[in-house]
């Protein structure tokens, strides 16, 4: 039987994934990407999502049904797609470029004087982070668990049983692997674990190893944004020192760009409010989601 392949575009997997259902029954998904075009490092940049499918003989690649009304939606649903989305300068990813492109610049100037009424200059320095995202859980959305091997296979392997999936079907990836793996590597196991997802209809999530202690994330940090995750979560052990618990967060964000904390700990230790000083939102607290942590973790680490 000879088989043909077809691309799709769409602003989302779950819509490419129902375009698919919906046009070609009988296709199979073999892969599923996001798609970044133009910006600076990837931020800023336009995107959309593709997904190949591979059809059997006899299925046409064209529009099934419709005729010209067909024809005319897919050229207006293209147009669409090439007008772009707009760009949110308030994402905390956005923050992280900028922060990266003027530290340099700041370091070299030296502080400045604060100006303006002090009362308000106050009300703003207490603001504090913002709320941690949720863990993802679209059809096709990529999750990363960033942190020491064992922490990550952890949080990891619980963020699977929230999904509902078996923690062995957890993936691996960082200093898991003997050997660093290529970019295009990296790249292609996204694609394979987007796809995966895709076609059951859940997230996939990764598990990336920083070393035994958690001490190279500038070695992991090639593959990390190979993979192109739609959410990356650090694990931070509640009842380390607290310079120590920084520290380590500095380094990691200096290699990468993380989107919440996952605390490990928090239950065994009398002072679990220490990770609340690092200037990153948690989401996730041992083993589970914020929201469903018991009551006085969650009071501890909710941020207002």
């Amino acid at each position: 039987m000879v088989q043909r392949r077809l691309r799709l575009e769409g602003e989302s997997l779950e819509d490419l994934r129902a375009q698919a259902r919906r046009q070609f029954p009988r296709a199979r998904i073999v892969s599923a990407e996001r798609v970044r075009v133009g910006g600076i490092a990837g931020f800023l940049a336009r995107q959309h999502f593709e997904l190949v499918l591979e059809l059997p003989d006899g299925v046409r690649s064209g529009p099934q049904a419709g005729g010209l009304a067909a024809l005319l939606a897919s050229a207006e649903a293209e147009e669409e797609s090439m007008r772009g989305a707009p760009v949110s300068t308030e994402s905390r990813r956005f923050a992280d470029l900028l922060d990266a492109l003027t530290q340099e610049a700041e370091d070299e100037a030296g502080p400045l004087d604060p100006v303006g009424p002090p009362d308000r200059l106050g009300s703003l320095s207490t603001l504090g982070p913002p709320a941690a995202p949720r863990l993802l859980r679209g059809p096709g959305d990529l999750v990363l668990v960033v942190g020491p091997e064992r922490a990550a296979l952890e949080v990891g392997a619980t963020m699977l049983g929230a999904l509902g999936l078996e923690t062995s079907g957890l993936l691996r990836s960082g200093s898991f692997d003997r050997e660093p793996i290529p970019p295009l590597e990296a790249r292609n196991r996204a694609t394979r674990a987007r796809a995966a997802g895709v076609e059951d209809g859940h997230a996939a999530v990764i598990a990336i190893g920083l070393g035994r202690h958690g001490t190279e994330p500038e070695a992991q940090a090639a593959t990390v944004r190979a993979l192109a995750a739609d959410q990356v979560w650090l694990v931070v052990d509640a009842g380390r020192k607290t310079e120590d618990t920084a520290r380590y967060v500095r380094d990691v964000r200096a290699a990468m760009v993380i989107d919440a904390v996952a605390v490990e700990g928090a239950g065994a230790t009398a002072t679990p409010e220490t990770v609340t000083h690092l200037e990153v939102p948690i989401g996730w607290v041992d083993g589970s989601a914020l929201a469903e942590s018991p009551s006085g973790l969650a009071s501890v680490y909710t941020l207002e």
